[in-house]
């Protein structure tokens, strides 16, 4: 099983938590909110899933059309902005697409996307998600700045970071843990991806006053 999906499903079951709904923040084909919503017999009008890349929206909405789909890209402030949308049949890694520019090769139509604070969002929906998976390449510390006036919706988050730049400009794991710390969270469980020392999963946990 992927470090992302034990620490989503093994690990808050194992802290005795039960989540109600589900938010997936960068899904890029909607397997994983499958996953967890059926390891936790989560019903399919309680999970949500934000993609901004239009093509993965698209088969988002076709293959689950009974989850709540949106297509923007969560940010750090509400409005336009370009973003590298991997191509369908071309990249060989779609689901890296960015709004920040990689510093390797990756072939990539750039286009402007709609972007809105989650905190907005969350504060307009009635979105019952305790628990969020957020995977968007290079941009979480965005995501989360974002995310602040509405985080104590939520018990556990679960972040890909990174500890070396694999995004032009991107915020490291240190920052966004500092960041996360300093908005009363902690780390409770991490993972250096496949030993490299390049990428980690994390998932934070509510610290409770």
């Amino acid at each position: 099983m992927r470090s992302d999906l034990y620490q989503l499903t093994t690990i808050i079951k194992e802290k005795g938590f039960r989540p109600k709904g589900f938010l997936e923040v960068g899904s890029r084909d909607g397997h994983d909110a499958k996953y967890i919503a059926e390891f936790f017999a989560i019903p399919p009008k309680n999970v949500y899933i934000i993609e901004p890349h239009p093509d993965h929206f698209k088969q988002i909405i076709s293959r689950y059309p009974d989850y709540n789909s949106y297509n923007f890209a969560a940010s750090n402030e509400a409005g336009l902005t370009q973003f590298n949308a991997g191509k369908i049949g071309e990249e060989l890694n779609p689901g890296k697409s960015s709004i920040l520019s990689e510093k390797n090769r990756f072939i990539a139509n750039t286009i402007m996307v709609q972007t809105n604070r989650l905190d907005s969002w969350l504060s307009s929906t009635e979105c019952v998600a305790d628990i969020i998976k957020i995977d968007v390449e290079g941009y979480s510390w965005e995501v989360l700045v974002g995310l602040k006036d509405q985080l104590s919706k939520f018990q556990y988050i679960q972040i890909e970071l990174e500890k070396v730049e694999v995004w032009k400009g991107q915020y490291l794991r240190d920052s966004c843990v500092e960041l996360m710390n300093s908005f009363g969270w902690i780390v409770t469980h991490e993972v250096d991806i496949q030993g490299l020392g390049v990428q980690c999963d994390i998932l934070f946990e509510k610290v409770h006053l």
